[in-house]
């Protein structure tokens, strides 16, 4: 259980810091053009790798699904100021349980990609030179930073937090008692150890985004 509340911290972490993370390259960029358009340009590029997983998950989901789903649009849209839609694809009419799935799939996509990136690295060791570390770290980096929902991904969430939390009442009211101890007693040897693998590869882009934050903060950008 501890390997996986250490794994929802470290999620937790990261959206923070992604929001700093954006904001900062945001006045960062801004200093540098003196245009909100160019600015957020600027930060459309920085995070393209990113925004086409984000986008391609609520995609290929609202596919799975059965969900109708429109082209997937990657061009910057300037929608207030200091505010910047990177991309967007048009998601149909569909339940709150699907709506609900096909919003959360970049969260899923994104730490699943991190994950599977480096372990495959690490176990095959396929980064020989700097310029692949650095690239490999963009990668990373970006995907990071872009898995995270918007306003949009969470419509009709509330409706799921309430039949959850039916859910939950009704088990207890017909005795039902479910313990956190139980999670890992549930699970696989195997999936407990991809768990703790988990938690390591996904320090890597924390470690990343605070480094980041602070040089921001360093020179008074958050």
């Amino acid at each position: 259980m501890g390997y996986v509340a250490i794994l929802l911290m470290e999620v937790v972490v990261l959206f923070v810091l992604a929001r700093n993370l954006h904001v900062g390259f945001g006045r960062l960029f801004y200093k540098l053009t003196k245009s909100e358009k160019s600015a957020g340009y600027l930060l459309a590029i920085l995070f393209l790798p990113g925004t086409f997983i984000h986008e391609i998950a609520h995609f290929l989901t609202a596919l799975f699904l059965l969900v109708p789903v429109g082209q997937i649009e990657l061009m910057p849209e300037v929608e207030g100021p200091r505010s910047v839609k990177l991309g967007s694809v048009p998601i149909g009419k569909a339940d709150p349980v699907r709506r609900f799935i096909i919003g959360a799939a970049p969260l899923i996509f994104g730490v699943l990609t991190i994950i599977l990136t480096i372990y495959i690295l690490s176990m095959y060791r396929y980064i020989d030179t700097w310029w692949q570390v650095l690239l490999v770290g963009y990668f990373i980096f970006t995907i990071a930073n872009t898995m995270f929902l918007s306003r949009k991904d969470l419509e009709g969430a509330w409706k799921m937090f309430v039949l959850a939390v039916f859910v939950l009442a009704l088990s207890y009211l017909i005795g039902f008692r479910f313990q956190p101890g139980q999670v890992t007693q549930l699970l696989s040897s195997g999936v407990v150890e991809a768990i703790k693998k988990a938690g390591v590869f996904l320090a890597i882009p924390v470690v990343i985004d605070i480094v980041f934050v602070a040089m921001f903060k360093s020179v008074r950008l958050l």
